[in-house]
């Protein structure tokens, strides 16, 4: 009878067992991993010693030595390579671009911003930006680790399972993606992941966010325009087709009546208001002759400015009934407000916790602002990242550089 298990698949899962108890470590022993993964001790250091070779791990001095007057084996230590690899995140926004490079242990290292044409840009050039700002990054962190081993790209359009555009006739989305993964795996030579931005803002707030790794959680990406990312278990929830979360719905619900972002529409009545009424007294008329910005206005309301509070309330009412949509359809444990406005958005959550009772039956779930501000998509590319060659890193095999090379998924 065929044995259901080959060495090689042997050797494959020892290699995922003892990497993943090693993650992150700045010193383990061969006796921790032994407790942790349940491998004997003969295996644990073969193994150790593979990765140590592969560039996974690397093998420190022994923690007691016959010169220091220890008794007993010398305990073997090792320590993972966080510097072997690193990965790319990119928020590529319609008139924003921040990239980053990080580690594998997250550490931040380098990060490049520059601004982008807008909505209307050409898929070509937007292309071309994108590639431009990443090799600006990796030119300004040569030598911080010996590898890229992944690019993760968050963008504001709908994303499938294989990260394209799942409506080609929808020109934005078109726009936004237009084979851009592919296109930048064969400039660069890295795998490269394509994201909904809202969903890699749902994977940061669920693994860094303020309100810990609480199973349902649902954020809500409040800039220009409005997106919805879902974790539910710790995964992304997509859907059949990567639509989940897209918020045209939003145009049919009574009291809200548009898809429109969080921030325009405070930045749009904002300006109504002022021009409504010239002579009606307003701190927000000590920041012309530029229209405020969403964090003045809302600064404004915390401040007691009647045309700014009204703003305030008027935008915390639309957004209470669109956490009641979403909260009656997924029973979130959790709903963040993240991107740019978070820092600046706990007027507008304390309208949203004061309306919710009157739309929905207790339990309640937390309503809070984002800790993570306008870098949420870039932290979540970055951690997207480190899971997918935290992933295939063990099961391939294969060397830190074996992985960076390997086909785009």
């Amino acid at each position: 009878m065929k044995s259901l298990t080959s060495p090689s698949d042997l050797r494959a899962g020892n290699l995922r067992v003892v990497l993943d108890a090693a993650w992150g470590s700045d010193a383990v022993t061969g006796s921790e991993l032994m407790a942790r993964t349940g491998l004997t001790r003969t295996t644990i250091h073969e193994v150790c010693e593979e990765l140590t070779a592969l560039g996974w791990l690397h093998e420190l001095d022994s923690r007691r030595t016959p010169e220091a007057g220890g008794r007993g084996r010398p305990s073997r230590r090792y320590a993972f390579s966080a510097r072997a690899g690193g990965v790319i995140g990119v928020d590529a926004g319609s008139h924003h671009l921040r990239v980053a490079l990080a580690d594998l242990n997250g550490t931040l290292l380098e990060r490049v911003d520059a601004e982008l044409a807008g909505d209307d840009q050409d898929p070509a050039e937007r292309r071309s930006a994108v590639l431009a700002a990443v090799q600006r990054l990796r030119t300004a962190a040569a030598g911080s680790v010996n590898h890229v081993l992944r690019i993760v790209i968050g963008i504001p359009a709908a994303v499938d399972s294989e990260g394209n555009n799942p409506a080609p006739s929808n020109a934005f989305w078109e726009r936004m993606n237009a084979g851009l993964g592919p296109w930048l795996s064969d400039a660069t030579h890295v795998p490269t992941t394509i994201e909904n931005d809202a969903n890699l803002a749902a994977l940061a707030e669920f693994e860094l966010g303020g309100v810990g790794d609480l199973a349902h959680q649902v954020t809500i990406l409040a800039g220009l325009r409005i997106g919805v990312g879902i974790v539910d278990g710790g995964k992304i929830v997509r859907g059949r087709h990567g639509r989940a979360g897209e918020m045209r719905y939003l145009e049919l619900v009574q009291g809200v009546g548009t898809a429109t972002g969080v921030a325009a529409i405070v930045l749009a009545l904002a300006v109504e208001a002022l021009d409504r009424d010239p002579a009606r007294a307003s701190v927000l008329r000590l920041t012309e002759p530029h229209t405020p910005s969403v964090p003045e206005i809302l600064a404004a309301a915390m401040a007691g400015d009647d045309i700014a509070r009204e703003v305030v309330a008027n935008v915390g009412g639309r957004l209470a009934r669109t956490v009641a949509t979403l909260v009656s359809i997924l029973d979130p444990e959790v709903v963040t407000i993240a991107g740019g406005i978070s820092e600046a958005a706990g007027a507008i959550v304390d309208v949203v916790r004061h309306d919710l009772p009157a739309y929905l039956d207790q339990p309640l779930p937390e309503v809070h602002a984002s800790v993570l501000g306008e870098d949420v998509v870039l932290l979540g590319a970055i951690r997207q990242g480190l899971r997918l060659v935290r992933r295939g890193a063990p099961t391939l095999g294969s060397s830190v550089e074996q992985v960076g090379t390997a086909p785009p998924r």
